[in-house]
């Protein structure tokens, strides 16, 4: 077994048995009520669950993570990089510096308790989903455009649990295919 679990201790590491000081039911009293005290006395247990409170809620706030699952049409967000299964985007306002734009959510026609048809069958349904409507958001064909689609289509983990959308997404790149960052919408840009 590996160092640290079970009996297999490192080498001069304590006994985990004798950590944690004596029996609080053995302590004087005193000890017990300055035990109590040191978090503020009665209030400090409130005061210490509404900085953490105030903490988490301040985070949030601040905090731009999208479930994809709750994107529409119209929404930037910014690149989530190579990762094979995204759940989790950083929403921005399209004219806040972005890499990515949904410009169609689409249902999958397969009701509820299909088979799973693979990945590669379910992106080439989504690419022919999304294509037809590009010209429709950004004013101009997709062969005469800058931007570059693609198709974000449930895993198989989400199909079971009923996703049937595909999210149709656009995005531009550099001249060395790095996805590249804008601060405008594609949608009725003619580009």
């Amino acid at each position: 077994t590996s160092p640290g679990y079970g009996n297999d201790r490192p080498v001069g590491a304590p006994d985990p048995s004798v950590i944690g000081g004596p029996d609080p039911s053995v302590l004087p009293p005193q000890a017990d009520s300055r035990r109590r005290s040191a978090g503020g006395g009665r209030f400090g247990g409130w005061i210490i669950g509404l900085v953490i409170f105030g903490g988490i809620a301040l985070f949030n706030f601040f905090d731009n993570t999208t479930a994809v699952a709750t994107l529409q049409e119209g929404d930037c967000i910014e690149d989530p990089g190579l990762v094979e299964v995204i759940e989790n985007v950083e929403a921005v306002g399209c004219d806040q510096p972005h890499e990515v734009e949904v410009f169609a959510v689409v249902e999958f026609d397969d009701p509820d308790g299909s088979r799973f048809p693979g990945n590669d069958a379910l992106y080439e349904d989504g690419m022919d989903r999304c294509l037809p409507r590009f010209a429709g958001y950004v004013g101009t064909s997709y062969e005469e455009s800058v931007y570059w689609v693609d198709a974000w289509t449930p895993v198989e983990e989400g199909w079971d649990r009923g996703d049937r959308e595909v999210l149709c997404v656009i995005y531009e790149v550099t001249d060395d295919f790095d996805i590249k960052t804008t601060s405008s919408s594609a949608r009725n840009s003619g580009r």
